[in-house]
């Protein structure tokens, strides 16, 4: 499999991505929808992040992926409903989408049965005491965490949404990002680097599912390879 495109959509929920990082075989970009929220534009200039309408975006990621032959991945299957909600159609039947939290799932339950076996009780344990955060145990960060990273102080978990917002606000207020306030204006680029690991960490678990298939199918052509008694 050729390495794939990773996509990391951020904004606000249940509605169209205000930002995405994509990474491709190291090299790393970020861009920001103005046609979603116009008031984005002047943090984004500010941080050399390219300024698109979403629908172009996707567009343009569908024809790389087609010109280059990659897949398309991200975490869950987010980033491919947005992704066709900006085709405007279903998914193309001839772009490949992979989703790095099954990838990761799967690592999980070779390397960690006993992590595997202990998500879904805990989940049930904290819907019923009314302690319900969502995705617990499943989160991108939570394999990360099980994998032995260490996740910075500056991660900005759960931040992203209240950051964009208070961005948003300051847009309001200011014409440009120099008048935005610093703390901001650093909540801002900590919002950046969350968005560049995630893309980061997702790729980090296709690599561990690719590699683990590689080894079966090299262990598979060595067999066909012995000679019969």
């Amino acid at each position: 499999m050729a390495d794939p495109i990773v996509v990391d959509f951020e904004g606000f929920a249940n509605t169209r991505p205000v930002l995405a990082g994509v990474l491709v075989e190291g090299a790393f970009k970020q861009f920001a929808f103005v046609d979603v929220e116009p008031g984005i534009a002047s943090a984004a200039r500010a941080s050399r992040v390219e300024c698109v309408r979403f629908a172009d975006f996707c567009a343009e990621l569908m024809a790389r992926a087609r010109r280059e032959r990659r897949p398309i991945a991200g975490y869950s299957m987010h980033e491919r409903k947005w992704i066709a909600a900006g085709l405007g159609g279903p998914w193309p039947g001839d772009v490949e989408y992979v989703d790095a939290k099954r990838s990761a799932k799967a690592w999980r339950s070779r390397r960690h049965p006993e992590a595997a076996a202990r998500v879904q009780p805990d989940r049930e344990r904290m819907r019923q005491a009314n302690e319900w955060r969502g995705g617990h145990g499943n989160r991108l960060v939570d394999f990360v965490r099980l994998a032995g990273v260490e996740v910075p102080d500056d991660y900005a978990d759960q931040q992203v949404t209240a950051v964009l917002r208070r961005v948003l606000e300051q847009s309001r207020r200011h014409a440009r990002f120099g008048g935005y306030p610093q703390t901001i204006k650093d909540a801002w680029r900590r919002v950046l680097l969350h968005n560049r690991r995630d893309c980061r960490w997702a790729r980090m678990f296709l690599n561990r599912d690719c590699s683990r298939a590689r080894e079966r199918g090299a262990a598979r052509n060595g067999a066909k390879r012995q000679p019969s008694a």
